[in-house]
């Protein structure tokens, strides 16, 4: 028996993070990985792959994944790399930032649906979604390297942009 349905993904079961029903996690998931949450997460949802959010699941805090499909309820920002499927009853309460966006009736989102057009903007989104907020776990020894280097060299970006944007304009004097 697959845990998600055909329908839904082509993935096989042993490729996805499962969160059941009974389980309430806090903190930060971070993988390559598939994810299913059927339970209750406050923290931080990053994935290389796909998320479902299935009905009666709740997320409080921001996800950052290749494709989502919800029919529960997200309280935080979602940048998707792909495609964002919302569910008949899906509750979304934060900003969306995705380059395709698909909704069923009766979904609701309370917030701002955008839509990305380059890499180079979704990039800039991450980095001001993220970095800011969890800045500190991306330079974490605990990450994959791949990603770590990634979302480093985006610390690194973020940080020296803000230090030009705030240097003390200098005039030059004849």
């Amino acid at each position: 028996m697959s845990i998600l349905s055909k329908k839904q993904t082509e993935i096989s079961p042993e490729s996805v993070l499962s969160i059941n029903p009974s389980t309430f996690l806090t903190g930060v998931i971070q993988t390559k990985n598939s994810i299913r949450i059927e339970g209750r997460v406050n923290g931080v949802l990053l994935s290389e792959n796909k998320i479902v959010i299935t009905q009666g699941a709740y997320i409080n805090g921001d996800v950052y994944c290749k494709e989502l499909v919800c029919s529960g309820e997200v309280e935080g920002n979602i940048l998707c790399k792909g495609r964002i499927t919302l569910k008949s009853n899906a509750k979304i309460n934060g900003k969306i930032y995705t380059y395709t966006f698909e909704n069923e009736e009766n979904s609701h989102v309370l917030g701002a649906i955008n839509l990305i057009n380059s890499i180079s903007e979704e990039s800039s989104i991450f980095a001001d979604l993220f970095i800011d907020k969890y800045k500190d776990f991306f330079k974490s020894p605990l990450l994959n390297k791949e990603l770590s280097s990634k979302m480093s060299s985006l610390v690194e970006v973020k940080l020296i942009t803000e230090k030009i944007a705030t240097a003390p304009a200098t005039s030059k004097k004849d």
